[in-house]
């Protein structure tokens, strides 16, 4: 996706995604969302804490849903969090990645793109919860992500995104968040979506043109799949979304300021232990005890790390 970031780059963070075990997509998105280890192979509702719990319940954000079932609205649909919406597309084999946003009467996909965001966001205390498996049912169709089809669409998607940075650089109060939940397979691939490294790996941007961005030398760093719920969050702590209390992995400071690294590694440190003494890992004492790091030289070491 070397198109897309170099389309985002200016005022982004893009991040590599290791999968962690096998790269199903009810697994690996429940892991976006909660910071849990993928259990979740089968699309049960997400039930324990997570992102979009988060942002609905402490940002008084409703959402819309845009988009095909799998793997998002299978998950997430009994949480009443799509207050906003749900507009649901269905796969064919001409269908397109996210046609209720580019395609419309005007016959000109940035137009389109630009006439539903500003009839659907702009100006308005709410957000857009986009999602597509084109991407993925090709390949499994082709059993090649480098087949003409697939190429083809994923470039046409690209092209079509900067529209919707432009709509975002004109509407900055809107964060932009795009994620893949796993790569791709080749005909020489035993897996069903390939290898989870060597440039196959998910990946996620986080766009905004006010956004400062980690120095090049940050930048496509590889973080495990239960890291992204607590390091997504961080971008949201401002509006009164925590890490989700069962998250069982370890943010990653989008910053360069040391006192900014460690207030956000105390964050997710304190999340930890309190989620150990949920579970009988550590007793009051040991919680007690390590709750003291908060404000130690050890945090301020790890956060020098980063």
């Amino acid at each position: 996706m070397d198109g897309m970031v170099e389309l985002f780059q200016q005022n982004s963070n893009h991040y590599r995604i290791r999968n962690v075990g096998f790269p199903a997509s009810f697994a690996v998105f429940t892991s976006y969302m909660s910071g849990t280890p993928p259990y979740n192979y089968f699309g049960a509702y997400i039930r324990e804490d997570n992102l979009m719990h988060q942002l609905v319940t402490h940002t008084g954000q409703p959402f819309k849903y845009v988009g095909t079932k799998l793997p998002a609205y299978d998950s997430l649909c009994n949480g009443d969090y799509f207050k906003n919406g749900v507009v649901l597309e269905r796969t064919t084999e001409t269908s397109a990645l996210y046609q209720t946003l580019f395609q419309c009467s005007l016959g000109n996909s940035h137009q389109c793109a630009k006439q539903y965001l500003d009839r659907e966001a702009a100006g308005r205390d709410s957000s857009i919860f986009f999602s597509g498996d084109m991407v993925d049912e090709r390949n499994h169709m082709t059993g090649n992500k480098y087949h003409p089809a697939t190429v083809q669409l994923l470039n046409g998607w690209i092209k079509d995104m900067a529209a919707v940075k432009q709509w975002v650089d004109q509407h900055p109060e809107y964060l932009l968040m795009i994620f893949s939940d796993h790569g791709g397979k080749t005909p020489n691939d035993t897996g069903a979506h390939g290898r989870n490294d060597q440039g196959n790996e998910a990946f996620t941007i986080i766009y905004n043109p006010h956004l400062v961005p980690l120095p090049a030398d940050q930048q496509n760093k590889l973080i495990d799949q239960v890291d992204l719920c607590s390091t997504v969050t961080q971008y949201f702590m401002g509006s009164g979304a925590s890490i989700p209390a069962e998250n069982t992995g370890r943010l990653d400071p989008a910053t360069t300021d040391m006192e900014h690294k460690r207030h956000l590694l105390s964050i997710n440190l304190i999340q930890l232990i309190r989620l150990a003494k949920h579970l009988g890992i550590l007793d009051e004492q040991q919680s007690n005890s390590m709750m003291e790091y908060e404000d130690s030289d050890t945090v301020k070491a790890v956060a020098s790390l980063n």
